[in-house]
């Protein structure tokens, strides 16, 4: 959102707060005493300034208490037109909040409550529940398991009977989305793609991006559950439930849709860690500790599936979302025009780009037991 729209908004308030803040507040005729806006966030990838906190005091005396709501824009401008299944189509988060998908989410995690969803000048604004993170800014090993554990206990809901959503603007091949077509060998031209990713590594994401087929095929082949897609620590929250119990609590549904057992979690893995969110050397020990959480929660959930299956799942995402695409996503994201941008999601391009080829060796390595587990469990 460019910065001229938030001064504006400063100056004079949506005509809807008021209607949205009462229905925040449970009460239609709720007054605001005052009220502020200003930027949530400037993480996002395709929308960095797209999210609004409005804040203040509302309430009859001596009752008044804070309020605040989240405005999420998406903007339309720049979208390629894709089909809506597509990983990339713009409007996906919109159609989830309206269909009321969102509202009736199996046990192990939630969405935020939308209030409200509306059209500015082709963009569209949702209206959410400002969700507070009781977590600590920086995750442990505490919490990336218990979003793991959630995640199991969510998708294996699906995997147990119940019904998948088939609408037709949800992701139906997330990893084929995300891989696109442009060849890894275009991103060697880098200098910190040729710096970080010496010549055997080059060999071994050549090698896989000539057997992306196969891959997708396999990730096609598992059982299929509902997904976030894009499931990280960035996109994650969690909060204290009215039972006393921890729930983790997702935004940022734009890519949710169908996707193997195991996908998710080589998100929270994979995409955490390019992030900065998990460092490449704590990989292997926190892959174990999260791998294992999963899989209690899917068992919980009722599923009795070979956990090969999730295995497979989990390290063939990884394979596709950080191994054949790291030199891309280096050789973008380093770009002399992006620099700016990388420093702020990732860090500073030198330190992001050698992060990235150590995560691309870890989730190489995953494919190849995924080949191994490919062999043995999809006939």
């Amino acid at each position: 959102m460019p910065d001229g729209v938030l001064e504006s908004l400063v100056a004079n308030p949506p005509a809807s707060l008021g209607d949205v803040v009462g229905l925040a507040a449970g009460d239609p005729t709720f007054p605001i005493s005052d009220w502020k806006v200003e930027r949530l966030s400037d993480q996002g990838i395709r929308s960095p300034d797209g999210l609004l906190l409005f804040s203040g005091e509302g309430g009859a005396e001596p009752n008044a208490r804070h309020w605040s709501v989240v405005v999420k824009v998406i903007d339309n401008e720049d979208a390629d037109p894709v089909p809506q299944d597509h990983l990339w189509y713009w409007k996906r988060e919109v159609l989830a909040f309206e269909s009321g998908l969102l509202n009736d989410l199996p046990a192990g995690l939630s969405a935020p409550s939308c209030y409200r969803i509306e059209t500015h000048d082709g963009s569209v604004w949702i209206w959410m529940e400002h969700v507070a993170d009781g977590s600590p800014k920086v995750w442990g090993t505490d919490e990336f398991r218990r979003a793991a554990y959630a995640s199991g206990r969510f998708g294996g809901a699906y995997l147990n009977g119940r019904s998948l959503p088939d609408e037709s603007w949800l992701v139906s091949d997330h990893a084929r989305g995300w891989v696109g077509e442009e060849a890894p060998e275009s991103a060697w031209s880098n200098a910190l793609v040729q710096r970080f990713f010496p010549a055997p590594l080059h060999e071994r994401v050549r090698r896989l991006w000539d057997d992306r087929e196969v891959v997708f095929d396999w990730l096609q082949r598992l059982p299929q559950t509902f997904a976030h897609g894009d499931y990280h620590r960035r996109n994650l929250m969690i909060r204290r439930l009215a039972d006393g119990t921890d729930g983790v609590v997702a935004v940022d549904w734009a890519w949710c849709g169908t996707a193997p057992v195991g996908g998710d979690l080589g998100m929270l893995l994979g995409m955490s860690a390019n992030f900065g969110d998990i460092e490449p050397e704590a990989l292997p020990e926190m892959e174990r500790r999260v791998c294992d959480a999963y899989l209690v929660g899917l068992r919980e959930s009722g599923w009795s599936g070979d956990s090969g299956l999730a295995r497979l799942g989990y390290t063939a995402w990884l394979a596709a979302y950080a191994g054949m695409t790291a030199p891309a996503l280096t050789a973008f994201w380093t770009a002399d025009a992006r620099r700016s941008g990388c420093e702020r999601q990732f860090g500073a391009p030198e330190h992001a780009a050698r992060r990235w080829a150590s995560i691309c060796e870890f989730a190489l390595d995953r494919s190849d037991e995924a080949r191994g587990l490919a062999e043995r469990l999809l006939p």
